[in-house]
């Protein structure tokens, strides 16, 4: 007998050969079909990478027992493009029900933008010492590591220096800015 949604009566009718019938009747609901459970296991909502792909792992069952098919096998490669990329995979039982699950996978291919400040590049300065001031910020990594601190004392030699400081975020993308200063420590020569 065929269900539909909700609530069936189902009634039963006999007749015996001098005519007389007798029913019986059973009322049952049928509901609605639970779809699969997927969840996806790697990577984790708001992975941050610098790599072009990314293995996507998940699971999946049904109440039924039977495996429920997917549009994506666990443990293929997903491409990334730079920015934000959404991965799903969605899973069909075989009743027809289906439920789709999603992370979010941001692919960071820029590097730190570093920008020196406090003294131009080409100063002249007579002092043994500088400090190299300046600031780093990055599209998602709120700190970059740097090879040296903001306001470090960098010494200077006679005639031209070349300062300068790398910066690498998290992923490993790194860049580097540099001024040139010159230190000049010798008295004019005065000729009368």
């Amino acid at each position: 007998v065929a269900l539909s949604l909700g609530s069936n009566t189902i009634t039963v009718t006999c007749t015996d050969d001098a005519g007389n019938a007798g029913s019986a009747s059973v009322t049952v609901t049928r509901s609605p079909n639970p779809p699969p459970v997927v969840t996806i296991t790697s990577p984790a909502d708001g992975t941050v990478t610098g790599a072009s792909s990314i293995v996507l792992t998940f699971t999946s069952s049904d109440d039924s027992g039977i495996a429920p098919t997917c549009n994506k096998s666990s443990g293929s490669s997903q491409p990334l493009v730079p920015g934000a990329n959404v991965l799903s995979v969605t899973c069909t039982d075989d009743q027809g029900a289906a439920t789709t699950a999603s992370v979010t996978v941001h692919r960071d291919n820029v590097a730190p933008s570093i920008s020196i400040s406090g003294t131009a590049d080409g100063s002249t300065m007579q002092w043994p010492v500088l400090a190299l001031d300046y600031t780093v910020t990055d599209n998602y990594d709120a700190s970059p590591s740097c090879d040296h601190p903001s306001g470090e004392n960098r010494p200077l030699v006679e005639g031209a220096n070349v300062l300068s400081v790398t910066c690498t975020d998290d992923v490993g993308n790194s860049s580097t800015a540099s001024i040139t200063v010159y230190r000049d420590n010798t008295n004019p020569v005065v000729t009368i």
